[in-house]
């Protein structure tokens, strides 16, 4: 399947876009664009490390928590159901990352080295082929959709 993309104009309001492919297939395209913020902005992978909107948790320009996808839901109160569903949008922020190219960063590179080797001195850790999952992801996608105050975090950070 053969996906188009226009450029969009600066605005502060949702843009949505048909474009006609080789194929005629009609593909929409929503931006939505936030003040202090341009559209090469919102494409980068965060390998700038100059840039000082760049994310220290993600190593993204925007952060990836920065602009919520509908995917991400409104949230729900605490249940221990919730747990069913975290994993799910960690799977989702995992393939944003992965679209946006963040797991290759020198940073993050940097970073997961430095947890593997931390984390491979408790004999009881197997990590095969992970990536970890920034702060940012855990603490939004923790606070929607949260466990009951009783049970604790396991501390999940490799997915």
């Amino acid at each position: 399947m053969n996906w188009d993309f226009n450029e969009v104009a600066s605005s502060s309001t949702s843009n949505l876009h048909l474009e006609d492919n080789a194929e005629n297939n009609i593909i929409a395209t929503d931006e939505i664009e936030h003040p202090g913020q341009s559209g090469s902005d919102q494409q980068s992978a965060g390998n700038d490390t100059n840039d000082e909107d760049m994310c220290q948790d993600c190593f993204c320009s925007p952060c990836v928590t920065q602009n919520r996808q509908s995917w991400l839901g409104v949230g729900q109160r605490a249940h221990a159901r919730n747990s069913g569903i975290r994993k799910l949008k960690y799977k989702l922020f995992w393939r944003m990352m992965q679209d946006r190219g963040a797991w290759s960063s020198p940073q993050y590179l940097a970073k997961k080295c430095r947890l593997l080797n931390r984390d491979r001195v408790d004999e009881t850790v197997v990590i095969v082929r992970r990536e970890v999952i920034p702060d940012c992801v855990l603490n939004l996608v923790r606070e929607l959709y949260p466990k009951p105050k009783s049970k604790p975090y396991m501390g999940h950070r490799w997915y």
